[in-house]
């Protein structure tokens, strides 16, 4: 997206959050969207997160709930 908050998080191709995801192109995980769906929904996996995403995830809820 051209306008990046504070609760997105951006995984670039290539960089050190990157390695291990899967994902083919640079993505944005936008915390302020986050929803659930029925497992029966899920068509496929996109890509996983590695252990550097999962702790800014954290800190980052963390910080959004605070608040």
């Amino acid at each position: 997206p051209n306008h990046l908050l504070e609760s997105d998080i951006v995984i670039k191709k290539d960089s050190a959050l990157w390695a291990g995801t899967g994902l083919s192109v640079t993505s944005v995980i936008r915390l302020h969207k986050v929803v659930t769906i029925p497992q029966s929904l899920i068509k496929r996996r996109l890509g996983k997160i590695n252990p550097i995403v999962e702790n800014l995830l954290f800190e980052k809820l963390m910080q959004l709930f605070n608040n």
